[in-house]
């Protein structure tokens, strides 16, 4: 099958990743469905409004430091980015205002024009709220199961990252980037 043939559009809109493209002022031109779904918006709610207006960034950490996104690192450095655990609340559409506490694992792709500037930027998401939600329970039963002593002996509960964790990218992608 010749390239021309297969389409891409269509497996950009079936792929079960959730896939969002954004301009490099990070206003959607597309999402798939997974991603509708994982936002809970339509796809008119997205197109052609920034994405921080739609799902606004996390606020300022204790220390006043603001949230850098991966969106926001992908069109600096022109570079993937990408963040293998984040904490990202979700605003619910039904109740305005209302944020659902949201974990995400996520890759920025930009696409670089012949210019060397970033055209496109590709986000890809998994949302693992609900084995993160798993973890959690299974610690508490644990936490709760423990005799005080053994709970007073055992170290304290890692607590999950506020920031996202920046993966170093593959050897084969850092030699692809300096091209």
């Amino acid at each position: 099958m010749l390239s021309e043939e297969i389409d891409f559009h269509k497996i950009f809109k079936v792929n079960p990743t959730a896939m969002a493209l954004l301009t490099a002022d990070f206003t959607f031109i597309d999402a798939n469905d997974a991603f509708l779904a994982a936002i809970g918006r339509e796809l008119e709610d997205l197109v052609g409004r920034n994405a921080f207006e739609v799902v606004p960034k996390m606020p300022e950490d204790a220390g006043g430091c603001p949230k850098w996104t991966a969106l926001e690192a992908a069109l600096t450095t022109k570079q993937r980015e990408a963040y293998r655990l984040q904490r990202y609340d979700i605003e619910d559409p039904a109740h305005p205002g209302v944020f659902a506490e949201r974990y995400w694992s996520s890759i920025v792709t930009p696409v670089v024009g012949q210019g060397g500037e970033v055209e496109v930027l590709e986000l890809s998401a998994r949302e693992v709220t609900p084995i993160i939600s798993q973890f959690q329970s299974l610690q508490a039963e644990q936490d709760a199961a423990s005799p005080t002593p053994q709970r007073a002996l055992r170290s304290p509960p890692v607590p999950l990252p506020r920031r996202p964790e920046r993966l170093a990218p593959a050897p084969h992608e850092a030699a692809h980037h300096k091209a």
